[in-house]
């Protein structure tokens, strides 16, 4: 697992640097998820984004998702600052694996779920910083259907 685990951060890596020419934002998300997040541009209507976390020690974990956004400008306005608003759907990738637990039978240590969010993000002009809220809903689809709730808020640096 952990192999795996490498080689998906390696791809993003790789990948991110292609894309640092082409409006590439990469920050921290603190909630659901606590980590790393990236946000690619695609057109100012649709954006890609993602975010990963891991931890090592006695319990190994390891999230990945990524979500397809459709972005709609100019929503909210709030003393003469514009927000907007943000919804999309995507995946998410979990795995855990406990190193000193014997008795640990955790059936959901390998999960995948379909994701859709919805957020508010403010972006200032200069530098260009992302702020935002997002809500997701996650419907677990291995190793069996279940339906859970993040909350996260977080910042990207546009390079």
């Amino acid at each position: 697992m952990r192999k795996i685990k490498h080689l998906l951060t390696m791809v993003i890596l790789l990948a991110s640097t292609q894309a640092f020419a082409n409006g590439f934002g990469l920050g921290l998300i603190i909630g659901g998820p606590t980590g790393i997040t990236a946000k690619y541009n695609l057109s100012t209507k649709n954006s890609v984004d993602a975010a990963i976390s891991w931890a090592v020690g006695d319990r190994d974990f390891f999230y990945l998702h990524s979500t397809y956004l459709w972005n709609k400008a100019n929503i909210f306005k709030i003393n003469g600052e514009n927000f907007d608003l943000y919804y999309g759907v995507g995946g998410r990738l979990i795995s855990k694996e406990s190193n000193d637990d014997p008795v640990d039978t955790d059936d959901d240590a390998f999960q995948v779920a379909v994701r859709t969010a919805i957020g508010l993000k403010y972006k200032f002009k200069d530098p260009s910083i992302e702020l935002f809220a997002e809500l997701s809903a996650n419907l677990k689809v291995v190793p069996s259907s279940n339906f859970d709730v993040d909350l996260a808020l977080g910042a990207r640096f546009f390079f």
